[in-house]
């Protein structure tokens, strides 16, 4: 009580510390180790967000550390909650941040204030979700947004965006292993996070879309009259045209929340079983005509696995100046297996979206001698080797393209599925 009758405000307390600690002979009061461990959090964080941020392999021993930090308060927090209540981590971590302060307003000594002390216990607090959260990101990408965000919430707020090819709305009489498009999409519910894409050859492949609940329509076009006219009967001005139609049935179509987005692949880049070579003029030539449309991402493909590092890095350059405002996609075919060596010069280059087939499946049927795409597990294991963050569970994908080669009767022709990933875990 204060001389007057009244009460003293709480930042007048001065009570003594109850807890002591000497490391290094040193005398260090609770809230003075707080505030080294706020420290030692803060530098971890930082070297993790700079080692995620210039795509660097964080130093073994303190990426040891940060995980040890993610593993114990994850493994607790699913432990007592289960996976569900990492939703609500934040919140509760918190909030026993906040009762554990108020406790330790009697271990204060008189040079601290509680206000003070709230202060630095909060930044503590915020200091450990921040370590958390950052590694989590760091070590799982998008797989651990799951444990955090509920189904239901806008896709921006996720860093990664899985984007699957679904299906292809092709005549299944010329291509009956694409047969029933409208059924797997069907089976294919929309969630938050993943971009279901539908490929198509023409308008009516573009009219089947439509009437499904496709995240994105992927329209297929050649960089030669050859592969176009065999693939979907069209020359390369009359596929133009026709991307010209669907992209003013889209505009006059914007007012309805279910207009699909809408990308386009570019086949052939790199050479045609039926004309040959491909020029980069031709290819910058297409790619602005492309772009002059409206559309906001396009593929360069590699649909006979004929390219090389060299012709992709100008290639790539002369698609960014034709369209520079369109975001640019490569897929591969490893027909010659040169396909992660073309994706190593992609990246080079500053290309950020890659396709790739679990497994390493896939090919063309008007395309003679194609094979399947390059693997993404080959994929992931190569950028995230050197660094890079994909968000792709790893083991996960070897598992599935294992699973992929024994439901074919033979195994899928990636390299992760018969060596496994390194180092093994």
């Amino acid at each position: 009580m204060a001389a007057g009758g009244g009460i003293d405000p709480i930042h007048q307390f001065e009570i003594k510390p109850i807890i002591g600690l000497r490391p290094f002979g040193l005398d260090l009061s609770f809230t003075n180790a707080s505030l080294l461990m706020v420290a030692i959090v803060a530098v971890i964080s930082a070297i993790m967000i700079y080692g995620s941020s210039q795509r660097s392999v964080v130093p073994g021993r303190l990426q040891s550390l940060a995980e040890m930090i993610y593993e114990f308060v994850a493994s607790t927090v699913t432990g007592v909650m289960g996976k569900e209540g990492m939703t609500f981590f934040p919140l509760v971590f918190s909030l026993f941040m906040f009762v554990l302060s108020a406790n330790m307003l009697g271990m204060i000594p008189g040079s601290f204030t509680a206000t003070s002390h709230i202060i630095v216990t909060a930044a503590f607090a915020f200091l450990v979700i921040g370590t958390v959260l950052v590694y989590g990101i760091v070590k799982h990408g998008s797989h651990f947004f799951g444990l955090f965000v509920p189904s239901g919430v806008p896709g921006w707020l996720l860093p990664f965006m899985v984007l699957i090819e679904a299906v292809s709305f092709v005549h299944p009489k010329y291509v009956p292993q694409m047969a029933g498009a409208e059924t797997v999409m069907a089976a294919l519910p929309h969630e938050a996070g993943r971009s279901r894409i539908g490929l198509v050859l023409n308008g009516r492949g573009y009219d089947r879309a439509l009437t499904t609940a496709v995240d994105e329509v992927n329209v297929s076009l050649s960089a030669t009259d050859g592969f176009g006219l065999k693939n979907q009967g069209l020359a390369v001005k009359d596929q133009l045209s026709m991307l010209g139609e669907i992209v003013a049935r889209r505009h006059n179509s914007q007012t309805s929340d279910a207009v699909p987005s809408l990308s386009a692949t570019l086949s052939c880049v790199w050479g045609c079983p039926f004309d040959g070579e491909v020029s980069v003029q031709q290819v910058g030539d297409l790619v602005g005509a492309i772009g002059a449309l409206g559309v906001g991402e396009i593929a360069l493909a590699d649909t006979i696995g004929a390219g090389d590092p060299w012709a992709v890095t100008r290639k790539v350059e002369a698609a960014r100046r034709a369209a520079p405002d369109a975001r640019l996609r490569l897929h591969f075919h490893d027909t010659r297996n040169t396909g992660l060596a073309n994706a190593y010069a992609g990246v080079e280059a500053g290309v950020e979206v890659l396709d790739a087939s679990v497994g390493g499946i896939g090919g063309c049927p008007f395309a003679p001698g194609a094979t399947g795409n390059i693997a993404t597990e080959d994929l992931v294991y190569m950028l995230e080797r050197a660094g890079f963050q994909t968000g792709y569970d790893l083991a996960a994908l070897i598992e599935t393209a294992r699973w992929i080669g024994a439901a074919l009767g033979r195994p899928a022709p990636s390299a992760l599925s018969r060596a496994g990933g390194f180092p093994r875990r």
